[in-house]
């Protein structure tokens, strides 16, 4: 038995209902990786067949881009393609339903990007998630060191 929880003027419900744990596995990989798929390919513009890896690495609390008080769960995902660069940044001209959500495309080659982010100067590069995102792929690939990550991620969310 699984339980779904309602919100209903200000007040919280649950609601018991049989659902399988495969059934709701499948609910939760739907919304979780498949819609994030779908929202890479249609944000960039890309083949969904170029995409060939897709992988949920951390859930992490991060700062509501329009909120100075309140942080929210964010999913980091390491996605592979076998489009480069380039190829990516040129589906992404040709427009595409929801392109205009992507305000800049930035790439660092992978042998700089522990360089960058160890020196990065705050927000000046990327967002808080964006640094953080950068920080996963490093620590995930053991280029760098939890302290490394915590004390570059600490101090930029401190601005």
């Amino acid at each position: 038995m699984q339980c779904i929880i309602t919100k209903n003027f200000g007040m919280h419900h649950v609601a018991s209902t049989m659902l399988s744990n495969d059934t709701l596995n499948q609910f939760v990989q739907k919304e979780i990786i498949e819609s994030q798929i779908e929202e890479i390919v249609s944000e960039l513009n890309i083949p969904l067949d170029s995409i060939h890896s897709h992988k949920l690495h951390a859930i992490i609390e991060a700062p509501f881009s329009r909120s100075e008080t309140w942080n929210r769960p964010v999913c980091y995902f390491i996605t592979k393609t076998k489009l480069n660069k380039n190829e990516i940044i040129d589906f992404h001209k040709k427009g595409g339903k929801e392109t205009d959500e992507i305000e800049e495309i930035d790439s660092w080659e992978l042998g700089n990007a522990k360089e960058n982010f160890l020196n990065v100067d705050g927000e000046a590069l990327f967002s808080p998630s964006g640094l953080i995102a950068v920080g996963i792929y490093l620590l995930v690939n053991e280029l760098i060191e939890k302290h490394e990550f915590d004390k570059i991620i600490l101090s930029c969310l401190a601005e």
